[in-house]
């Protein structure tokens, strides 16, 4: 393998370790291994009004038919009545972007770059360091924590649905303290005090995944009110800094279109693109 392959087979790795984790919790949540090697990781939360945590991984090239496989997919989200995801990065195996579109009819809805740091520099983990209280930078007043209450929880779920688009409540059924608790996962809120002495208000979040040296990064937000202060690149480096505390060499992560440019002045660069093909409900005869 090359560095390069080394590093995408990495990347793959914690992103579809990081979707079981931020799904698993869910009270309808459905995990389909990949047991028999067919290339097909299937994690389901079971939503039936959002797609993006209803997602059927393709993790390697496909059997020479690759067909088959796609069917169990789409049969799957199908049989629930459920909308989902197929998902395959680019390059992995052509012919199973040809089937899913041909075959199924299947429609390309997104293609997320994936973008990794590696190896991660020193001027990353020297910025708005964090532990299990809080720090502050003498930037902008942003206090940086881990959660760990069922309130920050709930301040959590509020700003990452609203920064998504989500249906108000859909984080929150799937952010629970057994999710805290998954190894390699921490969650971080940021918050700014107000004047006069009034409680501080959440306005900033992003998640740690770890898996063995890379530090995944997730759910980074900024609530609407509060964007063009740097948040939002302070929250990613506290979730690097922790990963780096605890032996990661490399970070990743997906790159929605504001957050990009950010993450590529941090040295982030594309090393793949996802692309998502939408399994719409069918109602059956």
């Amino acid at each position: 393998l090359t560095v390069d392959d080394e590093v995408l087979q990495r990347s793959d790795a914690n992103y579809f370790e990081a979707w079981k984790t931020l799904v698993s919790a869910g009270p309808n949540s459905e995990i389909i291994y990949d047991d028999d090697g067919s290339g097909l990781f299937i994690v389901c939360s079971g939503q039936p009004s959002i797609s993006v945590y209803n997602v059927a991984f393709v993790t390697k090239p496909l059997a020479s038919d690759p067909t088959p496989a796609i069917e169990t997919a789409v049969e799957f989200f199908r049989d629930r009545n459920i909308p989902g995801l197929l998902c395959v990065r680019d390059g992995l195996d052509r012919r199973c972007d040809d089937a899913a579109i041909r075959t199924f009819g299947l429609k390309l809805s997104s293609q997320k770059p994936g973008m990794v740091l590696s190896p991660i520099p020193d001027n990353i983990t020297h910025h708005d360091s964090v532990s299990s209280s809080s720090s502050s930078s003498s930037e902008e007043d942003l206090d940086i924590s881990v959660i760990q209450s069922d309130d920050e929880i709930d301040d959590f779920a509020q700003i990452a649905d609203a920064a998504f688009g989500m249906p108000n409540g859909v984080t929150r059924q799937l952010t629970t303290q057994s999710t805290l608790r998954q190894p390699g996962a921490k969650f971080f809120l940021g918050r700014v005090n107000r004047e006069g002495g009034k409680k501080p208000v959440a306005v900033a979040t992003s998640v740690l995944i770890r898996t063995g040296n890379v530090a995944g990064i997730y759910y980074v937000t900024t609530d609407v009110n509060y964007r063009g202060r740097g948040f939002g690149e302070r929250m990613v480096r506290a979730a690097i800094r922790a990963g780096v505390d605890e032996g990661c060499d490399m970070a990743c992560l997906q790159a929605s279109v504001l957050g990009r440019r950010v993450y590529e002045r941090m040295g982030f660069r594309v090393a793949a693109r996802y692309n998502n093909y939408d399994v719409p409900v069918v109602k059956r005869k």
